[in-house]
């Protein structure tokens, strides 16, 4: 999984780093390309800074709470997926002559989730559109696409935004039996592993209400 998770990330072209909260010390366990392109950025990740301070699921300062954190002139962003994976992304940066002395601008603005400079761009790749190598998990998505999701809150799946499809494609990678329930009704979204304990309810509890399903 952590394999398809890096690859998942390093075709996102915004700086991104992620950190399994489940490993014994709080390590960064891999830094995207768009990231390794801001070397003095991405060398400074494992030194002691208000910045780890900010993303370590072990830090006790106030501003661990804080979901995006301002450091030097660089703004960030962080999220869990699946209760293991943390996933902070640079959201705002300065723009490239902003380095140059003796010359302001305005820092390149982006809102949270999608990138205003058309180089950026959220790619679009997630467990729907990505080669699938393993046939049970490949089954098992196909069984999503059969779901009439336009029935419920979420919508058809060529509607669903950048951040539901990246937290539904971590929830794929997942080994462990892991559900979302999702909308006012709590729609029903899980994992191979949950699929197996499910029993003769899968696959038909996919996309029902958790009342309905269960």
């Amino acid at each position: 999984m952590e394999a398809d998770i890096r690859q998942l990330y390093d075709s996102d072209p915004r700086p991104t780093f992620i950190v399994d909260c489940e490993a014994q010390t709080t390590t960064i366990c891999h830094i995207n390309t768009a990231l390794l392109a801001i070397p003095h950025i991405a060398s400074s990740l494992h030194s002691p800074s208000s910045l780890r301070d900010w993303w370590d699921p072990t830090s006790r300062v106030a501003a661990c709470h804080q979901e995006e954190f301002l450091h030097g002139r660089y703004r960030w962003a962080k999220f869990t997926a699946c209760k293991r994976w943390l996933i902070v992304t640079i959201v705002e940066q300065p723009a490239p002559n902003e380095e140059q002395p003796g010359r302001l601008q305005e820092p390149t603005q982006v809102a949270r989730g999608r990138l205003s400079s058309p180089h950026l761009q959220p790619v679009r790749d997630n467990i729907f559109t990505v080669k699938i190598q393993s046939p049970e998990l490949r089954e098992h998505v196909e069984n999503i696409r059969n779901v009439n999701w336009s029935k419920t809150s979420l919508g058809p799946i060529s509607s669903w935004n950048y951040e539901l499809n990246v937290l539904v494609t971590t929830l794929m990678l997942e080994t462990r039996p892991t559900a979302l329930f999702l909308g006012p009704e709590h729609t029903i979204l899980y994992n191979l592993a949950y699929a197996a304990v499910s029993g003769s309810r899968h696959p038909a509890i996919l996309g029902q209400s958790i009342i309905d399903a269960w």
